[in-house]
């Protein structure tokens, strides 16, 4: 699933920290270093990019089944809200004759359901390879990605069969962060949208 480059003096994408003797592990498009890649590099990330990660977790309903949320916002606005999730049979079902938003990447238009009232903005950051892999590496079984403006927001269930690890949706979250953070500074201050 993951590459690891045994690569010495390479810089990581994502805290622009040289790589130590293990090299760089390729994901989404991105080199990232050791602490990156395991989702340890928070401060790093706040500090060197202006990324701020946040994780919250709690207890819902009668079983107190545990939920965490880990949420992440870059310094600016991309002009957009979206929600992502797998789509699963029922979602297909649902949609027949839908007019549902394509993006031309078959494994990403096949696999995710987009929930979104600005098709054409959210269109044109999903252009971006690096983007939809993001997305596609965060997709796990019931849970879903939620873009809002400048924030990125995952919530996971503990109680799930095959939940994802905390450092895996941290770097997810660092690495979409990363993606809407280039989109915006390559467009301009007010995203990619004239």
């Amino acid at each position: 699933m993951y590459r690891q480059v045994v690569e010495q003096q390479k810089t990581c994408s994502l805290c622009w920290r040289t790589a130590t003797r293990r090299g760089t592990f390729r994901v989404a498009g991105l080199d990232l270093c050791e602490e990156c890649f395991g989702g340890r590099s928070i401060d790093a990330l706040r500090s060197q990019r202006g990324f701020v990660i946040a994780e919250q977790t709690w207890e819902q309903g009668a079983h107190s089944t545990r939920w965490t949320e880990v949420s992440g916002e870059i310094p600016g606005r991309v002009g957009v809200s979206a929600s992502f999730k797998v789509e699963g049979c029922f979602e297909k079902i649902g949609k027949l004759g839908a007019r549902e938003l394509q993006t031309g990447d078959s494994e990403f238009d096949d696999r995710v359901l987009i929930t979104t009232a600005d098709r054409e903005r959210l269109a044109v950051l999903l252009r971006h390879d690096g983007l939809r892999m993001a997305i596609l590496d965060l997709l796990y079984g019931d849970l879903s990605v939620e873009i809002d403006e400048q924030v990125v927001r995952v919530a996971y269930c503990h109680n799930w069969q095959d939940p994802p690890s905390r450092s895996e949706v941290v770097r997810g979250v660092a690495v979409m962060l990363h993606y809407l953070h280039s989109l915006m500074v390559v467009s301009g201050k007010d995203g990619p949208f004239r």
